[in-house]
């Protein structure tokens, strides 16, 4: 692991290892970042079971589930991003290298529950010096 990306508050877990991310996964997590086509080092494809026992997994503990389809979404994989091959639906997509056809452009996309829960922490914390727990309570 490169310097740059040792970090106290992030825990590294071994590729499609579901059993390793159920055991891992508390209420205490924030959320999870699955880059469901990896290529860097050659090209390594999440599992329908790990994605679909990480969807379960955070649904269990209320953890956020993140996939990165920078490089594999706007249809590179075949389908439209990588993960509907598991039939999930995660909380949060990015996205950027297919969406310009060759500009510099990225997006995300957040589910709406998700949604509405981020605009509540960003809200929250914008409001006030403390820092805003993940178990703080958010209604619209």
């Amino acid at each position: 692991m490169a310097p740059v990306n040792y970090n106290e508050h992030v825990q590294f877990l071994p590729f499609n290892d579901a059993d390793a991310l159920e055991a891992a996964l508390t209420e205490e997590v924030c959320a999870v970042i699955v880059e469901g086509i990896q290529g860097v080092g050659g090209i390594q494809v999440a599992t329908e079971n790990f994605l679909q026992r990480a969807r379960a997994a955070c649904d269990k503990t209320g953890t956020v589930l993140i996939l990165d389809s920078v490089q594999c979404g706007y249809g590179r994989s075949g389908k439209f991003f990588s993960h509907q091959y598991a039939d999930i639906h995660p909380d949060l997509i990015t996205t950027a290298k297919g969406m310009g056809n060759g500009f510099p452009v990225g997006g995300v996309l957040i589910s709406e529950v998700q949604g509405l829960r981020m605009v509540c922490w960003a809200l929250l914390s914008a409001a006030t010096t403390l820092p805003v727990r993940r178990q703080l309570p958010c209604w619209m």
